[in-house]
């Protein structure tokens, strides 16, 4: 029996979801609670969740997970990940750029993919 893209969809979700800290799994499993109870809910203060450390980790782990190519900055995930050190190091000058409102993503490198018919 085929299953359709949405089941499939739901069960990679909940594959994401398990690969959580229980911590930031239950952050979002709240949130999205209330974001589908009260539809025209607002959520102002959404950018404090994006600074908690946990929230950082793992993020952090989906990227080294995923094998995530470098950046414009040129440094790689392993560059990053040497030393504990300096994946901790990593993830306090973001956290503290984030908190302190100075964090600048830098410009995104685009690729430009040929389609197939030549346009």
């Amino acid at each position: 029996m085929k299953t359709s893209t949405t089941e499939q969809a739901a069960e990679e979700i909940s594959f994401r979801e398990v690969i959580l800290p229980p911590n930031v799994r239950e952050l979002r499993q709240k949130l999205g609670q209330k974001a589908k109870q009260q539809k025209r809910f607002r959520f102002y203060s959404l950018y404090g969740l994006v600074c908690r450390r946990d929230v950082l980790e793992a993020a952090w782990a989906a990227v080294r997970r995923n094998d995530g190519a470098p950046g414009v900055d040129g440094v790689s995930i392993e560059q990053i990940a040497a030393t504990p050190e300096r994946e901790a190091a990593f993830l306090d000058d973001i956290q503290r750029s984030l908190q302190e409102r100075t964090y600048r993503a830098h410009a995104v490198r685009r690729v430009y993919i040929p389609s197939p018919m030549g346009s």
